[in-house]
């Protein structure tokens, strides 16, 4: 689904096999998200909570360092083991079922990803189009052929639209400026406008985490007040640190137990579970149930 979510938000990368003519395959590619900021996060989760149990047991606390070159290695991952005789194995191209970036009729473009194990997402795409036979055949360079001018009849917003409602990761390839001033970006608060004092009505990204009491509806697009200008906050901060630390209001209780829940399948691969279980703790994999496909009158129709 990467990909789709990198062309919905301007952050499209150019992918093997897919370099336009004359592209340098030596020059760097960069990435708009924190790829090594998240997995360090993630990581030091894990950390955090076997200095808990480690507390727990002997009272003695512990420091905790995640490097951001370690992280990347839990990023890299397999694609990182190879012979080193053979040197690098070249990336191979992300174009099964007929994966790839499309030009539509308005000279716009979708990105569309129907990857896994099975062509249910290219069948579902297929059948919404109205050419459920191609999804029979299983020659990708065909389907490629085929796709290539079934999107170039329509708009982009049109495949998106039809993708959207078909239920397969397909989106129409925007800017960062088009997306900003989308409905899920502005709705799901990942985007928020603010007064700033220098710049005026701006739009930045919104909180990351929100949190609030356990059942409490939270509001959908958090509210987010302008950032300070330099010093403008110094008096109360100096006060702040002067003053004494406030006694707790209850004391700790006798006994705490840490459960991470890891809400990613890829964090569930037995190296991280067993960095988990050496660390005395125990996790849950957050998971949607298994999809079940309702078929009725020759069509299918999906449900959680």
């Amino acid at each position: 689904m990467g990909g789709v979510v990198d062309a919905a938000t301007g952050n499209c990368r150019i992918r093997a096999g897919e370099a336009p003519a004359g592209a340098d395959p030596d020059v760097p590619t960069y990435s708009a998200v924190p790829i090594a900021s998240n997995f360090a996060a993630f990581l030091g989760v894990v950390a955090t909570v076997a200095a808990l149990v480690e507390r727990r047991r002997s009272g003695r606390g512990q420091h905790v360092t995640v490097p951001l070159f370690d992280a990347m290695f839990e990023v890299i991952g397999d694609a990182g083991a190879y012979v080193s005789a053979a040197g690098l194995p070249p990336q191979k191209p992300l174009r099964g079922n007929g994966s790839g970036t499309y030009a539509c009729v308005d000279g716009e473009y979708v990105q569309f990803n129907p990857i896994g194990a099975t062509r249910r997402f290219v069948t579902w795409f297929l059948h919404a189009a109205g050419h459920p036979e191609w999804s029979v055949d299983g020659d990708d360079d065909e389907l490629e052929a085929r796709l290539a001018a079934l999107f170039a009849t329509r708009t982009a917003a049109e495949w998106e639209e039809l993708g959207h409602a078909a239920g397969v990761p397909l989106a129409r390839v925007r800017t960062s400026q088009e997306w900003l001033h989308t409905p899920h970006a502005v709705e799901s608060g990942a985007v928020v406008r603010l007064d700033d004092p220098a710049l005026g009505e701006t739009l930045v990204p919104g909180p990351a985490v929100r949190s609030g009491d356990v059942g409490a509806a939270l509001p959908s697009v958090p509210t987010v007040g302008p950032r300070r200008l330099p010093d403008a906050d110094r008096d109360a901060l100096l006060a702040e640190l002067a003053a004494p630390p406030p006694a707790p209001d209850d004391p700790p209780p006798a006994r705490t137990r840490s459960l991470p829940l890891d809400a990613s399948a890829s964090w569930t691969s037995p190296r991280s579970s067993r960095g988990r279980a050496a660390g005395g703790s125990s996790a849950s994999s957050a998971r949607p149930s298994p999809r079940s496909t309702l078929r009725s009158g020759g069509s299918s129709r999906t449900a959680w």
